[in-house]
């Protein structure tokens, strides 16, 4: 981590007349409206691995930022092929599978995202309708709906808000010099402080500025405009910085090659690039179990010899492979392995509650995932799970409280509510549980009054 003392001096903070159009309170609660739609409406990807290294990275630089979070961030990982991101009221960051394959360094990627972490600190959205005298913050919402619906489905209708934009979509969510600026400086304190090296953002943009051409514009330049002058400063503000010491980047190497093995949009083998023979070999051998060659997969993973045989996401293909084999006893004692060296790491508890449950052992994964308990906001496969953990242990209540939670997250309040009236019938008399209930159903309704406020 990189002494303060050494750090070149931010930028004066240009005042927050945001403030008068929406308090933190109230983009908070804007924020919860926008991750449950974006949940529900974009093509994000699913595999719960690749969620947690997106995670991961993001809440490592949220870890060094120095300051007071006012915002619960999450991280969205978009199946997009387009190189695109961008960030909303609240602390919702959406990166584009295509922004991934873009990147040739996770310090590249990692800029992106402590450049839209920026973004939200510096409260640029509510600063720029404050500087407009915007005080009708529904349009937010339908800024942020028109977003989706033009980047990602056409089809969408801007959630029932397109007649609220009348100007055209990335124009509004376009940032000015200043907030870019702003972001920029910002976004490479935190790089810096977090290990990553501050050049990986001046990498990126010149990579972009480069592909503006005979293409057109690139997708991310339309929200974050980029010019000679800010490329400049961007070049000489990081040379401020001394060269972090080496840092293992395999797990972002193992990331993108999964997202290549799964037939995510924009990210496939770049024939021109020559991959470590232990990363072509995991890409292989994920590749063959899409195809449903279990056997050949675990051939093909057991080459990796050495340090990287023992890596966690190989290992993990590993028992994956061994299960799609319908061979629990090779799986299960290499992710009890794993779930020793990695008590918390999601990936691992995930894998290890579906094998519980493939092997009718209910109790003992409903046990291991409400260890899991606060990261079910982050990862909401893990709620789904707990709910067939809690139905197969004839918990019908708590099952129809983890679906409530599952289907609120999701954006589904109504269903969510139907669940919990189910979940309410089960637990007879049952004061703690009705109470417990109770609460939920009332967040849940705030919820939805909030986003039909909007």
């Amino acid at each position: 981590m990189l002494c303060r003392a050494h750090e070149p001096p931010v930028l004066p903070d240009l005042g927050d007349p945001s403030y008068s159009v929406m308090n933190l309170a109230e983009e908070k609660k804007l924020g919860r409206v926008i991750l449950a739609q974006m949940r529900a409406r974009l093509p994000l990807v699913r595999d719960i691995e690749l969620q947690s290294y997106l995670q991961s990275l993001g809440r490592r630089l949220l870890a060094y930022s120095g300051e007071r979070q006012n915002f619960d961030f999450n991280f969205l990982l978009v199946a997009d092929g387009t190189v695109n991101a961008f960030a909303t009221p609240g602390g919702v960051i959406a990166i584009n599978t295509g922004l991934v394959a873009f990147s040739d360094s996770e310090d590249e990627t990692a800029a992106v995202v402590a450049h839209e972490i920026a973004h939200v600190n510096r409260r640029h959205i509510a600063r720029r309708y404050a500087l407009s005298h915007r005080t009708q913050w529904f349009s937010a919402l339908a800024l942020i709906a028109g977003l989706i619906a033009s980047t990602y489905n056409s089809d969408l209708g801007q959630l029932g808000l397109a007649s609220a934009v009348s100007v055209p979509v990335e124009k509004q969510l376009a940032h000015s010099r200043t907030f870019e600026r702003e972001a920029d400086y910002s976004g490479m304190r935190l790089l810096s402080r977090a290990g990553y090296d501050p050049r990986g953002m001046v990498a990126f943009f010149t990579k972009l500025q480069a592909r503006d051409g005979g293409h057109g514009v690139p997708e991310f330049l339309r929200t974050h405009p980029l010019n000679i002058e800010r490329l400049r400063n961007m070049q000489a503000r990081s040379a401020q910085y001394p060269a972090p010491p080496q840092r293992d980047s395999t797990a972002f190497e193992y990331a993108k090659a999964r997202l290549a093995a799964l037939g995510h949009a924009g990210v496939t083998a770049d024939p021109g690039h020559r991959e470590p023979p232990h990363i072509k070999l995991y890409r292989q051998g994920v590749e063959l179990m899409q195809k449903r060659f279990p056997r050949r997969a675990i051939h093909i993973l057991d080459q990796i010899k050495g340090e990287q045989h023992d890596a966690l996401p190989v290992q993990l293909a590993r028992a994956q492979a061994w299960l799609l084999q319908n061979d629990v006893s090779k799986a299960e004692p290499i992710l009890r392995r794993l779930n020793r060296l990695h008590p918390d790491n999601v990936s691992v508890n995930h894998y290890l509650a579906e094998l519980l449950l493939r092997t009718n052992r209910a109790p003992q994964a409903l046990a291991l995932l409400q260890k899991l308990t606060p990261l079910h906001g982050y990862h909401p496969p893990l709620i789904k799970l707990s709910a067939q953990a809690a139905a197969m242990t004839e918990k019908n209540g708590l099952s129809h409280e983890y679906l409530a939670e599952y289907n609120a997250a999701s954006g589904a309040f109504d269903l969510a509510l139907h669940h919990l009236k189910l979940a309410d019938r089960e637990t007879g008399a049952n004061k703690v549980a009705k109470t417990r209930i109770e609460q939920k159903r009332k967040r849940i309704l705030q919820l939805r009054e909030e986003m039909q406020q909007q």
